[in-house]
């Protein structure tokens, strides 16, 4: 199957992870009931949201989550945009399905519902689908690229602290020690943006299995629901792997003695004033032993290319000395080698150190097209990103009429372009303790890479110049 990169898909115009700035010099902020708001005079955390692309939707319709994981609702009644979705939304769903529409002015996008194709505006501070036309400057915004300050956690994880153990409940005081499968925890998002993390070792013998930062007392599983404001955390990304998670009292949680309570030094507790605090840090772990990435589905109808540039260029001539127009060959010829980098990405914002085994065929552009096809599935290792060098070669030789007295010349020039494609896939798991999960279908893959895009010839007969299609022959370097 060949597919046409998609002019209107915003996969390359709209960053995965992404912040609105209004008219009123406030960004769009996740609140505490779910509801969205024009308020935050800066980006962060909570004015983050990612576009999500489940459905291969040739109109390019996507859907929206926010900083608490809950996508985007339009609500029945008001019209007002809230984040309150558990699930995404489908993809015959659309009333919560959004189209984007780029240089509405001079850097600025508006988006629209796709349910009735109005357009959404600031009224007040929220935001409401309203208008026909994105003519009013109140649904004109700026699009920041906000990826910084993304936490995106996998459900099942292992916290490890800065003395290298991990984060459990073998005997109280509750503190980091112990080994990966007795420090799982399952990860929650709340409506509110806050985190919830159930202790799965605790789960095995008590129902008070979330871990709570009371007041003066180190971190424990105590809690039987993320509902108290002690078991519900903020996560700060300190870097691709580490976060530090913020109580309730607004202080950061740490390792460290604390002698009115104990005086054991790893025990957990809620006082660290900073993030950048070392005692703070925990690094994220996936607690998964392996995984198998499979029944990838490609969104082909919202494939994009862009940035085409030229790599290689190859020249031919010949000059008719005769008297009359004759037809004469010239030939170019030329090898370069493309470092095509192809890379697979899906939601997850700390690095994935787990075994895997992608099962996947790879995209690329047709010979003699500019048409996106998909190889046969090979099966990758370790990585969800590879860089493969290839060796681009053509050779031609061209039939040109030249008048007397004229130089006919070719050039042929070989470009590379950047195309982007999301797709779906499942996962299936193997926890830590070698138990084979059920399969996820999941909906946030996104394969990007720069290709081999195309290669034309340009051909002068001595009076005009045209060009034509060059097939290309790609050559795997071993």
């Amino acid at each position: 199957m060949a597919q046409t990169p998609n002019p209107e898909s915003p996969l390359l115009k709209l960053p995965r992870f992404f912040s609105l700035k209004a008219d009123n010099g406030k960004y769009l902020m996740l609140k505490s009931d779910g509801t969205l708001a024009f308020e935050s005079d800066t980006t962060t955390r909570y004015t983050t949201h990612e576009a999500v692309y489940n459905a291969n939707d040739s109109n390019a319709s996507f859907v929206i989550c926010s900083a608490n994981k809950h996508f985007w609702r339009r609500h029945s009644s008001t019209s007002a945009v809230v984040a309150d979705l558990k699930n995404p939304p489908s993809d015959t769903d659309a009333s919560n399905r959004f189209k984007l529409h780029p240089e509405v002015a001079p850097g600025k996008v508006a988006l629209s519902s796709v349910h009735d194709g109005l357009f959404l505006k600031r009224f007040n501070t929220q935001y409401h689908a309203l208008l026909k036309e994105p003519n009013e400057i109140v649904s004109m915004v700026e699009v920041v690229e906000s990826s910084y300050y993304v936490v995106n956690m996998p459900e099942y994880v292992g916290l490890k602290g800065n003395n290298a153990k991990y984060l459990s409940c073998l005997s109280e005081p509750m503190g980091i020690g112990g080994f990966p499968d007795q420090a799982l925890d399952q990860v929650a998002y709340l409506l509110n943006g806050k985190i919830a993390l159930r202790s799965n070792q605790a789960a095995s013998w008590t129902s008070n299995n979330y871990w709570k930062a009371d007041t003066d007392k180190w971190v424990a599983p105590r809690g039987d629901t993320p509902d108290y404001a002690e078991c519900q955390f903020d996560p700060v990304r300190v870097n691709s792997t580490t976060l530090a998670l913020k109580g309730s009292n607004g202080l950061y949680l740490m390792r460290g003695s604390r002698s009115w309570v104990t005086n054991n030094p790893d025990v957990v507790f809620a006082g660290a004033s900073d993030y950048e605090e070392t005692s703070s840090h925990l690094v994220v772990e996936e607690a998964v032993r392996s995984r198998q990435i499979f029944n990838v589905t490609y969104l082909l109808d919202l494939a994009s290319a862009s940035e085409e540039a030229p790599i290689g260029v190859a020249y031919g001539s010949a000059t008719n000395r005769g008297s009359e127009p004759a037809e004469m060959e010239i030939s170019a010829s030329k090898t370069t080698t493309v470092s095509n980098t192809r890379s697979f990405h899906n939601s997850f914002t700390f690095s994935e150190s787990i075994t895997q085994t992608l099962t996947l065929g790879v995209p690329f552009f047709a010979k003699e097209s500019t048409e996106i096809q998909i190889g046969a599935e090979q099966e990758f290792g370790n990585q969800w990103d590879e860089t493969l060098s290839e060796e681009v070669t053509y050779q031609t030789t061209y039939k040109v009429t030249i008048p007397p007295g004229k130089t006919g010349t070719v050039q042929v020039v070989i470009s590379t372009a950047k195309l982007a494609i999301p797709f779906h896939y499942k996962t299936r798991d193997t926890s830590l303790n070698g138990v084979e999960r059920e399969p996820v279908d999941r909906i946030d893959g996104v394969f990007d890479g720069v290709l081999a895009f195309r290669t034309d010839a340009d051909i002068y007969d001595g009076t005009q110049t045209y060009r034509i299609p060059v097939p290309m022959k790609l050559n795997v370097a071993k």
